[in-house]
């Protein structure tokens, strides 16, 4: 399965709207209370979340620069924990900023590999052509 170039332009700007709710539902809203849960699996679910967030991005910035994506979900993560020193009822974790940053590298690599088309199936899609002896 192949991910197909480029993303249509509706598609990329609807990815973007929703990166930017996202940001703001980072740094504006309270976080939901089934999400405060302090365990293994809130590692999971951060990691969920900022894979998701980074499958926006990248689809959003059109397929490009898989580091820089990886990059700027992992600088978000760092700075929403960061900001969550800040709030009395909420608590920073450097795990969190790990958990974070896997999520985004798994998602970003797994997306990248899918839309970059491998070098055998390009030799083999080339016309072949005929000398016509």
């Amino acid at each position: 399965m192949r991910i197909a170039l480029p993303p249509p332009a509706y598609m990329r700007a609807l990815c973007l709207i929703a990166f930017l709710a996202v940001i703001v539902q980072l740094f504006l809203l309270p976080v939901p209370p089934a999400l405060r849960a302090a365990s293994i699996w809130d590692k999971v679910q951060h990691a969920m979340a900022f894979g998701s967030f980074a499958a926006l991005l990248w689809f959003g910035i059109g397929f490009r620069a898989p580091f820089l994506n990886w990059l700027g979900i992992t600088v978000l993560g760092a700075l929403d924990e960061f900001h969550q020193v800040f709030i009395p009822t909420r608590t920073a974790d450097v795990m969190d900023v790990v958990a974070d940053a896997v999520g985004a590298a798994i998602v970003t690599f797994v997306l990248h590999r899918l839309a970059a088309a491998p070098a055998r199936e390009v030799a083999l899609e080339a016309p072949l052509v005929e000398t016509g002896d």
